[in-house]
C-alpha cells in the first residue's frame, strides 16, 4: 500500500531534515577526552558540535546525558528552548538506508522521556550523574578501547549537582513561552530519499512500513505533548 501524502509538505517525510554528515558516520560515539570533541564522523560528534550550537546559539548550555538512565543522549537548552537529543548509529561496517531496529531502539527511547518534556510534570528524571565525568569501560577481557572521560558539560555554566541542572532545565520547560523539542540524530540507519522511494510503491518493504509507523508514532506522541519532533538523517 503506497503512502502518497508521506511527502506532502506537512505529511510524515516532511519532518525528515537531512545532513550529508550523517551518510558518512562511522559510528555513534567515539572517543572524547576532557573538555575535547567527540569525533566529527561520529553522531554524538554531530550532535555536540553542530546540531546543537546552531539550534540553540552560544548562550547555550550543553549536556551529554548518555548512559545511566539516561532521558536523552544530550539535553540542551537556552533561555527559550529545550532540546533532548536521542543518537542512533549503524556501525562502520553495517550501514543501512532504512533500518528498522535502529528506528525502533531510538523511537522508544525518545517516547519514554516525552514526559519530562511536558508542561505540568512533575516527575524528577535521574541526574545524579549529570555532574560527573562520560567515560566507557570495556568489561574485564574485552579487547574494546576504553572511551573518555569526557566532561559531560559541553557548553554553559557548570552546576555543582545533576538536580541543579535539572531545576534549570525544567523551569524552562514549564514555561508556556519556551519551544519544546526533541530529537532523533540517525547515523547511516536512514536515508529520507530511500524512504521516500520505497513508500512512493505499490508495495513497499516491510522494513520502510515500519519506520513509517515508528516515526508516525513518535510524531504523534510527541504533538500530544506539544513537543516538536525533529528528525535528522542522511540524504
Amino acid at each position: 500500500m503506497k503512502r502518497r501524502n508521506s511527502s506532502s509538505p506537512d505529511g510524515l517525510l516532511s519532518i525528515l531534515e537531512t545532513r550529508e554528515e550523517l551518510s558518512n558516520v562511522v559510528g555513534e560515539k567515539g572517543h572524547a577526552d576532557g573538555a575535547g570533541p567527540w569525533p566529527s564522523d561520529t553522531v554524538f560528534g554531530q550532535i555536540d558540535d553542530v546540531l546543537l550550537p546552531q539550534a540553540l546559539g552560544t548562550e547555550s548550555t550543553v549536556l551529554c546525558t548518555d548512559l545511566g538512565s539516561e532521558i536523552a543522549d544530550f539535553v540542551g537548552f537556552n533561555e527559550a528552548k529545550v532540546v533532548f537529543a536521542h543518537a542512533k548509529s549503524k556501525k562502520e561496517m553495517k550501514p543501512s538506508r532504512i533500518s528498522g531496529a535502529a528506528l525502533h531502539d531510538v523511537v522508544s527511547q525518545a517516547t519514554k522521556s516525552l514526559r519530562f518534556l511536558t508542561i505540568g510534570n512533575q516527575d524528577r528524571p535521574a541526574t545524579k550523574y549529570w555532574a560527573d565525568d562520560w567515560s566507557i569501560q570495556p568489561r574485564s577481557g574485552s579487547k574494546a578501547t576504553p572511551l573518555g572521560p569526557a566532561k559531560r558539560l559541553r557548553r554553559g555554566a557548570a552546576q555543582t549537582t545533576g538536580e541543579a541542572y535539572w531545576d534549570q532545565v525544567d523551569a524552562i520547560i514549564q514555561s508556556h513561552a519556551a519551544e519544546r523539542e526533541v530529537w532523533l540524530v540517525l547515523g547511516a540507519c536512514l536515508s529520507k530519499s530511500a524512504l521516500s522511494d520505497e513508500l512512493a510503491k505499490e508495495n513497499p518493504k516491510p522494513v520502510a512500513l515500519q519506520v513509517h509507523a515508528l516515526l508516525t508514532a513518535a510524531w504523534s506522541a510527541a504533538q500530544q505533548c506539544g513537543i516538536r519532533l525533529r528528525v535528522f538523517c542522511s540524504e
